[in-house]
């Protein structure tokens, strides 16, 4: 079953939740499976992209070997969960203190 928008704006942050987010995480699951990089090309037609090789060679089924695209992804997901950790602390806790 999958969430509307509306009900997603719906939601609301009970009792006890905070409590419950706040505590460390067991896992947390990162699929990573290729990378590639674009590059604008006016002869393409739609969409003007082209896909521009990257890594060290490629995997049996073709996919390129790129452990550097997979270094960005964990970089990125560390710059955003600080960004979400500020964002708690600065718009939900507020909220939850003053009940």
């Amino acid at each position: 079953m999958s969430a509307s928008l509306s009900s997603i704006r719906s939601w609301q942050i009970a009792e006890g939740d905070m409590q419950l987010i706040s505590g460390p995480l067991d896992k947390l699951g990162i699929n990573y499976h290729n990378g590639t990089d674009a590059r604008h090309d006016s002869e393409d037609g739609l969409m003007q992209i082209s896909t521009v090789n990257v890594g060290d060679g490629h995997t049996d089924i073709g996919w390129p070997i790129y452990p550097q695209g997979f270094y960005i992804v964990l970089s990125r997901i560390h710059e955003l969960m600080e960004i979400f950790r500020f964002l708690l602390r600065r718009m939900v806790h507020p909220i939850m203190t003053s009940r």
